[in-house]
């Protein structure tokens, strides 16, 4: 017998017949008439060349066959049911699963310390794996589910895919605090004059500000690039530079480092910090754990 040409949903009224032993019974049990389980039954017994039941006083007892069948359909048929419709189970304080996170040196320095210490509290058994940005691999990693969760800045919206801001942050300008041709304000012209750090968190060339400089016929002098944002204040100090960065982490660091914050001479928009998902993780209950635990902790982290 080819299993492609036999009709499956035999297989559940097998069942009940084989747990009632009465196709009354099982004619309630399924909401069924009884001529239909009767006729069932006698599809059964032709494709698997048995009696299956046969009739003893009210009750039907099971062949040899049926006995053998009973065990294996069964188990096989409950199975089914508590893997398709059973509710998925998270338990984050038991849960061994590995959640595979993707960002920049921006999130790694930031705020995955802070998540790295609290779930050691909250959640001992999960794992992570933090991975790096390969930007033309950024999308595949998620639609493979390779990545359960990526972060990035600034992004618009892809098609299957959600982008969800976690929080907005102001630029400014950092430099050593030694040189006084930094001013806190400064002019476009002034901060050309200067060397910068280009921080690239992706190792994508270019960046907002030179777009916006090169719509001016403008052009700042780039002497250093880097995707690690935490180099970034030794740099400036050490090359005598600029450089544009978020300025909660600015003002995190200016105690290590003898930095200080000037404003911006260019208008640029604010830091938009996102976590982004593919859609076929929209109701995977760990994931949805993770964006939530992510989503209600962040600003403490970020502040902290």
């Amino acid at each position: 017998m080819n299993i492609r040409n036999f009709d499956l949903n035999l297989l559940v009224i097998f069942k009940e017949l084989f747990e009632t032993s009465s196709v009354s019974q099982s004619a309630v049990n399924l909401g069924l008439s009884q001529p239909a389980v009767s006729h069932a039954l006698n599809r059964l017994r032709q494709s698997f060349d048995d009696e299956l039941f046969v009739r003893t006083g009210r009750n039907l007892t099971p062949t040899h066959k049926g006995r053998t069948l009973g065990s294996v359909i069964g188990n096989h048929i409950r199975s089914l049911e508590e893997s398709l419709f059973k509710d998925e189970i998270w338990d984050e304080k038991e849960a061994d699963i590995t959640f595979t996170i993707q960002g920049t040196s921006y999130d790694a320095s930031i705020w995955f310390p802070q998540f790295m210490e609290q779930l050691k509290i909250e959640a001992p058994t999960v794992k992570t794996h933090f991975r790096g940005i390969v930007i033309e691999d950024y999308l595949d990693r998620m639609i493979r589910a390779e990545v359960d969760l990526s972060f990035a800045g600034n992004l618009d919206g892809f098609p299957n895919f959600t982008v969800e801001t976690l929080g907005e942050w102001d630029m400014c300008v950092i430099a050593n605090k030694s040189n006084r041709n930094f001013k806190k304000k400064m002019s476009l012209d002034s901060y050309l004059m200067a060397n910068h750090v280009l921080y690239t968190p992706t190792e994508k060339p270019g960046s907002e500000v030179d777009t916006l400089l090169k719509q001016q016929g403008k052009q700042r002098n780039i002497v250093v690039q880097t995707s690690y944002l935490s180099s970034i204040p030794a740099i400036v100090v050490k090359r005598d530079c600029l450089a544009i960065v978020p300025r909660f982490f600015a003002e995190a660091v200016k105690s290590f480092y003898p930095i200080k914050l000037l404003e911006l001479p260019l208008d640029i928009p604010a830091f938009r910090h996102q976590m982004v998902w593919h859609k076929s993780q929209d109701h995977a209950k760990a994931q949805m754990w993770l964006r939530g635990y992510i989503r209600t902790n962040y600003l403490s982290w970020m502040k902290s």
